[in-house]
């Protein structure tokens, strides 16, 4: 049985006028933290292939093995 990873319930992609720059798909996860700094939150992978997630204020950001899968910007903007 594969591991599934649930995607929160938020805005899935960024909407005109938010102002919140986010990572971008393919960005490797050191592109992200030179750009975007250290995240709050690194929550591991799981599944194959493996799916890990940084969590920063405004949005979070799901990794395929090292590169940008999706953003998501919270919901609270």
């Amino acid at each position: 049985m594969a591991d599934v990873v649930e995607m929160p319930p938020e805005q899935s992609a960024p909407s005109i006028g938010t102002g919140i720059a986010v990572p971008q798909r393919g960005m490797s996860m050191e592109s992200v933290e030179q750009s975007f700094g250290m995240p709050r939150e690194k929550v591991g992978a799981v599944g194959d292939p493996p799916i890990s997630r940084w969590v920063y204020n405004d949005f979070t950001v799901y990794f395929e093995h090292h590169l940008v899968l999706h953003s998501v910007i919270h919901k609270s903007h």
